[in-house]
């Protein structure tokens, strides 16, 4: 199945109101970044579109993917505690 970007900023939005966060006062975004050319610029726009919005250009949004740096990890011996 191919990632859909219009589903992951609808989620987006929606968990942000659940949360009663203004997605404006999100300062970073971790993301899945998977490293394939089709999902990982359909999830960064999708961040942006919700957590990017009416940012001043002082405050960007700062999106990172630990996976992405590292490997992904699978089952690592201890995780989760």
């Amino acid at each position: 199945m191919a990632p859909n970007g219009e589903a992951q900023r609808d989620l987006l939005g929606e968990a942000a109101r659940r949360a009663g966060v203004e997605p404006a006062s999100v300062d970073y975004v971790e993301a899945h970044g998977t490293g394939t050319p089709l999902g990982d610029p359909l999830e960064a726009n999708a961040i942006s579109a919700v957590y990017g919005r009416g940012r001043p250009a002082e405050a960007p949004l700062l999106l990172g993917s630990v996976s992405r740096t590292s490997g992904t990890w699978g089952r690592v011996p201890g995780w989760p505690p």
